[in-house]
């Protein structure tokens, strides 16, 4: 299933074939190869679709899990703190007798032990009682960040508000009233709705693997692999930059090496591809199109979505029109092939 949503998510980046219009439809796509050579479609139609139902204790699980997100922890007001414990603390950090920037806070929840403040810090308010206020002598590392505090003395008071018990779940009653669902029985119909609706996609992406596993791969188009490997490259190194490094280290903190990523892209690449050679084989035998109303529809629906996008032309620098209109192609073969389905 991982890999099938990598590839999923690739459709966009190795899509790119050259397509001409007219005034109804999209024409075929050019491809620099015969899909026909590539491709032998098997069973594609009609295909068993077998769709679960939730069951009573699915939805209660379901339930419980949003109770638990939603729960808060106990406010425990007696005891002393422990390493590992998470605390309420107000805090104010003075230098030469006058607070700095930066230094002070209130109802701030501080995990012990997490590292988060300068040495010292957490380690000295091991063993402070609950409501009990401490005086904290510290100093700033030489090399931290703000010169006006690097290696300077200071002094920390911190009050400890209360320690983090357990996590205290609301019952469900106390959860529908405070996000204004209608009753218990409309919240709880509303997840079985969800939960079916999930289970519904996983059986349509079942039917549809299956009529891609159904067919014979003859070869793959190098230029289709190249493409998505080169996406799927340029992904991850965008990522590492958005990280504040690059790709071989970004690798290396996923346990893999270069010499890995590039195997597993190019089997990343193999599965996309296999999965758009099946499309095309498909709505070539079956005359699916995509109409020009149709992609004008997607470029207003990503309009509304996107707020950074004003107009259709930024959308196209990003999602090339070649790009989008194999990507409605696609849709409209997946939802051929789904709607086929006979549910059992």
């Amino acid at each position: 299933m991982k890999k099938r949503l990598v590839s999923i998510l690739m459709i966009l980046g190795i899509m790119t074939a050259t397509v001409g219009c007219n005034k109804d439809t999209i024409t075929k796509v050019e491809r620099d190869y015969d899909v026909a050579t590539c491709v032998t479609l098997g069973d594609y139609k009609e295909l068993t679709k077998t769709v679960v139902k939730a069951t009573e204790e699915e939805i209660n699980i379901t339930i419980q899990n949003e109770l638990d997100i939603a729960g808060t922890p106990e406010q425990v007001t007696e005891g002393i703190v422990a390493m590992g414990d998470t605390v309420n603390i107000d805090y104010i950090g003075k230098k030469d007798g006058v607070a700095f920037d930066g230094g002070t806070a209130q109802g701030y929840n501080l995990e012990i032990g997490s590292g988060s403040f300068i040495d010292g810090f957490e380690d000295g308010l091991v063993g402070v009682g609950v409501g009990d206020i401490v005086d904290l002598n510290l100093t700033f590392p030489e090399d931290y960040p703000s010169t006006e505090l690097a290696g300077q003395a200071v002094v920390f008071t911190v009050t400890i508000n209360y320690i983090h018990g357990d996590i205290v779940a609301p019952t469900i009653e106390e959860y529908v009233a405070s996000n204004n669902y209608e009753s218990v029985d409309a919240y709880r119909e509303m997840i079985a709705e969800e939960l079916n609706q999930t289970n519904e996609e996983a059986a349509d992406q079942e039917v549809w693997a299956t009529a891609v596993g159904n067919a014979t791969i003859h070869e793959y188009p190098q230029s289709e692999i190249d493409s998505a490997v080169a996406n799927m490259k340029d992904y991850y190194t965008q990522l590492a930059a958005a990280w504040g490094m690059d790709l071989n280290t970004l690798l290396a903190q996923m346990d893999s090496s270069e010499e890995t990523f590039e195997k597993d892209m190019i089997e990343y690449a193999e599965l996309a591809v296999a999965e758009k050679l099946v499309a095309i084989a498909i709505a070539e035998k079956e005359n699916i199109t995509v109409s020009d109303k149709e992609y004008e529809a997607k470029i207003e629906e990503y309009l509304e979505t996107y707020e950074a996008y004003a107009t259709k032309e930024e959308i196209e620098e990003v999602i090339k029109p070649d790009t989008l209109k194999d990507q409605l192609l696609m849709e409209e073969v997946m939802q051929f092939v789904t709607d086929s389905a006979v549910e059992k």
